[in-house]
């Protein structure tokens, strides 16, 4: 299911020395708007607490495994209740979580992925069975990219401290991204495909 329209997407700087909670507000539908979280795409790191808020409209948040069979754990704020409202969940495994608002419709517009970072760093990701590699390995001014079999929608370039570097809009299984500018050092290319796949592999800048 491709909902995968944004090519703009945000993160958050990981922490490493102490627990964080990052917060994200459920808003709109009802007409109040489109039914929306935000943000919807959060980077924390393993043992981080991510905090929901119902600010307006009735939403829920559920990550289950019968919906999101590539998350690594399932999680479920319950059934849809009008705001306010809170839920919060530690993340203690690392990997990509999606989830959704199931009330009505709102799931075409109300979804959103946590990346979670293990200790040592962003982990390599991947929800298709299929290869996914980056070349050369450590990149000098370009950055060559194979999806395998699924087209690319978005490749972000993220730093090991959870910052976005950078989001290219892209619709294809090979391309190239420029890396000239980025300091030397070690970096995560995450790429979300148009068949809802998520994928991420780290990868080094000389």
């Amino acid at each position: 299911m491709n909902r995968l329209s944004a090519l703009f997407l945000l993160t958050f700087p990981v922490v490493a020395s102490a627990q964080v909670t990052f917060t994200i507000d459920a808003t709109g539908g009802g007409g109040l708007g489109t039914p929306l979280y935000t943000p919807q795409f959060v980077t924390i790191m393993v043992g981080d607490i991510v905090q929901w808020n119902g600010v307006s409209g009735t939403h829920n948040v559920y990550g289950e495994l019968d919906d999101f069979p590539n998350n690594p754990e399932g999680f479920s704020s319950g059934q849809p209740q009008a705001a306010p409202w809170t839920y919060s969940k530690t993340f203690t495994l690392p990997g990509m979580y999606e989830f959704h608002c199931t009330q009505g419709s709102h799931s075409a517009t109300q979804f959103g992925i946590i990346t979670v970072s293990g200790i040592n760093g962003l982990n390599d990701v991947s929800s298709a069975a299929d290869e996914f590699w980056v070349y050369p390995v450590p990149a000098a001014d370009q950055l060559h990219v194979n999806s395998g079999s699924s087209v690319a929608a978005i490749a972000e370039i993220i730093g090991m401290d959870g910052r976005l570097l950078g989001s290219y809009a892209v619709q294809d299984v090979r391309y190239t991204l420029d890396v000239a500018a980025l300091p030397r050092g070690a970096y995560v290319l995450r790429v979300l495909g148009n068949d809802g796949s998520l994928r991420q592999r780290r990868f080094l800048k000389s």
